[in-house]
């Protein structure tokens, strides 16, 4: 996953989820149609709202967070040699989701905690 939050008012997360679990939770095999399930989103909401209540401070409560279909990119070095996210290379490249995020009135595939 990747943090997003410098300079905004709350920390939100952009999240790769396992997407055969996510097949597993939704019932289905159809990417868009699992990501978009309410079984999943659920089940991912509640690990955060778990986390969230042993981490009530700002700086560290997550209030958002948008699932993405598609993996890390290492040609687009969001993939750094060892192996870890570039969390500066994938914020950039994925500025549109990162804008999600924070819109004041998020679209549909912004989950708020």
């Amino acid at each position: 996953m990747v943090v997003c939050g410098l300079n905004q008012e709350f920390v939100a997360l952009l999240v790769w989820p396992n997407l055969q679990a996510c097949g597993v939770l939704a019932g289905t095999q159809d990417i868009a149609g699992s990501m978009a399930s309410t079984a999943v989103l659920d089940a991912i909401k509640a690990g955060f709202e778990i986390y969230n209540q042993c981490n009530s401070g700002s700086s560290k409560r997550i209030r958002r967070f948008l699932l993405l279909a598609t993996p890390p990119d290492p040609d687009a070095y969001e993939i750094t040699d060892k192996g870890y996210v570039n969390q500066g290379a994938a914020q950039l490249n994925r500025q549109a989701d990162v804008d999600r995020l924070f819109d004041p009135q998020p679209d549909v595939g912004v989950v708020e905690l």
